[in-house]
C-alpha cells in the first residue's frame, strides 16, 4: 500500500498538510519589532510556530570585536531551512496483520527538503519537495523499489503585518502566494501544468499552559490547479489506483481514472504544539474539499451512427470530494540541529465505503501509519560546524522562530 506523502511533513505531511495543498508557514507574534529577523530552522512536515521575543532595551555596554560571535550573516538569510527523514514508517497492518482481513504490510522511508530564503524584512521564499521509497510491494506503483518524487511547492510569505491582540494573546497574520509544480509522476498523469494558490496563516504562542508554552496555528488555502485536460491521461495513469484522496494532503488530490480532475480546492488546517523543556508533543489536523469538473451524460451510439436514446453515465457524479489528514508526534531536542521524532498519521476520505462518516483519527480499515524520524535544521547544523551559536529545536516548537509549512 502506498503511503506517498508520508512524512507529515507529508509533508507531510501528512497532510499536508500538505495540503496542499499542500502550503503554509509563518511567523508567530509577540514581537512588535518588525526589525527582528526570524531565525532558526524548520521541522519538516509538521508546521512550526514562532513567536518572536520582545525587543529589549538598548544597552550601553559595548562588545569588543574580539568578544563578538562569529559572523554568519549569509546563513541567517537561510534561517529555517530544514530536512526531515523518516527511517521507518509502517501501517498498522504491518505490525498487526490480523487488524485487516487481507495482509498488506507497508514499510516506507522518506526525505523532505524545505529550504527558506529571506528576501527582505517583509518577504520570505519557502519551498518543499518530498522523496519517498517503499520497501514493501507498492499498491500505487508497478516498479518495485522506485524512488517516488513528490510535487515541488514554492511559497512567498509577507510578514510585515503587525501582530494584534486576541484575548490578551498576540496573534500574527501572514498572507502567502504559492505554486505547486508537477514533479511527481502522478501529477503529470493528471496532465497538471501548475497549482497556484493563495492563503493566510494565523499564529499565536501562549506561555504557562500546563507548565509549558503552547503554540497554535490556523491555516486556510485556496488553490486552482491548471491542467491540459479536465480528466487525467491514461498512459501514465495505468500505474496508479483509481481511488485516491481528494484533498491537498491526499495521495492523489483526485481520482486518477474515469472522473474529472479537481477544479478548485479549499484546505483548512489546525496545528497545536506545546513545549516542555527538551520535549515537544504536537498535533496536526487538515480538512480539504475539492470541487471536480462536472460532465454531462454521453448519448450512446450504435454502429457508429444511430442513437438508442439512452446515455452512458459517469461513474462518479459527486460534486465534491472531502478528505482529512490527522497526525500526532513527539519531538526531543537532542542538540542545536538534531530533533528526533516519533509519530502517527492517517489520511482518509470523509465518507466511508458504506456511506457513513468515517473516523478521521483512527480506523483499522484505512492505513494508520507509525513512524520514526529526525528533523535536521540545516542553518543550525552549519553554525554548529563553524562554531557559531545556534538555537536548538524544530522551528515549530520554538519561540523567536518562524513557523514551518506542514
Amino acid at each position: 500500500m502506498n503511503t506517498s506523502g508520508i512524512t507529515h511533513r507529508l509533508a507531510f505531511l501528512l497532510s499536508a498538510s500538505l495540503v496542499s495543498a499542500s502550503a503554509i508557514a509563518a511567523q508567530a507574534p509577540a514581537n512588535t519589532d518588525s526589525q527582528a529577523p526570524p531565525s532558526a530552522p524548520a521541522g519538516t512536515t509538521t508546521p512550526t510556530i514562532s513567536v518572536p521575543g520582545s525587543a529589549g532595551a538598548a544597552s550601553d555596554v559595548s562588545i569588543s570585536p574580539a568578544a563578538a560571535p562569529k559572523k554568519t550573516a549569509w546563513i541567517d538569510a537561510w534561517a529555517g531551512s530544514s530536512t526531515f527523514i523518516t527511517g521507518a514508517a509502517g501501517t498498522l497492518n504491518t505490525f498487526l496483520p490480523s487488524s485487516q482481513l487481507s495482509s498488506n504490510p507497508t514499510v516506507t522511508s522518506s526525505l523532505s527538503f524545505s529550504p527558506r530564503y529571506r528576501l527582505s524584512k517583509a518577504f520570505q521564499l519557502r519551498g518543499r519537495i518530498l522523496f519517498n521509497y517503499e520497501w514493501t510491494d507498492s499498491d500505487s506503483n508497478t516498479n518495485r523499489g522506485e524512488v517516488e518524487l513528490g510535487d515541488t511547492n514554492v511559497q512567498l510569505f509577507y510578514s510585515a503585518i503587525k501582530p494584534f491582540k486576541v484575548l490578551g494573546a498576540g496573534v500574527k497574520f501572514q498572507p502567502f502566494l504559492g505554486v505547486g509544480l508537477p514533479s511527481s509522476k502522478l501529477s503529470r498523469a493528471r496532465t497538471l501544468y501548475a497549482t497556484p494558490s493563495i492563503g493566510g496563516q494565523l499564529a499565536t504562542s501562549i506561555e504557562h499552559v500546563l507548565g509549558g508554552e503552547l503554540s497554535l496555528i490556523g491555516i486556510g488555502t485556496y488553490s486552482r490547479p491548471l491542467y491540459e485536460y479536465s480528466t487525467p491521461g491514461t498512459t501514465d495513469a495505468r500505474s496508479y489506483p483509481q481511488q485516491c484522496f481528494g484533498g491537498a494532503f491526499g495521495a492523489c488530490g483526485s481520482q486518477v481514472l474515469g472522473v474529472g480532475n479537481p477544479r478548485d480546492i479549499v484546505s483548512l488546517s489546525l496545528i497545536s504544539v506545546i513545549e516542555w523543556g527538551d520535549w515537544s508533543p504536537g498535533l496536526f489536523f487538515n480538512s480539504a474539499t475539492s470541487f471536480p469538473y462536472q460532465f454531462s451524460d454521453t448519448p450512446q451510439v450504435i454502429d457508429g451512427s444511430s442513437s438508442t436514446g439512452s446515455s452512458i453515465r459517469l461513474p462518479d457524479r459527486s460534486k465534491t470530494r472531502q478528505s482529512t489528514f490527522f497526525s500526532l508526534w513527539l519531538d526531543y531536542h537532542a542538540n542545536d540541529w538534531l530533533t528526533p521524532e516519533i509519530g502517527y498519521f492517517m489520511a482518509r476520505n470523509i465518507i466511508a465505503e458504506d456511506g457513513s462518516y468515517g473516523n478521521p483519527f483512527f480506523s483499522t480499515v484505512q492505513a494508520p501509519t507509525f513512524y520514526l524520524g529526525a528533523n535536521i535544521q540545516l542553518d543550525s547544523l552549519y553554525k554548529s560546524m563553524t562554531g557559531a551559536q545556534a538555537e536548538a529545536g524544530v522551528v515549530r516548537a520554538q519561540r523567536k522562530q518562524p513557523i514551518q509549512f506542514y
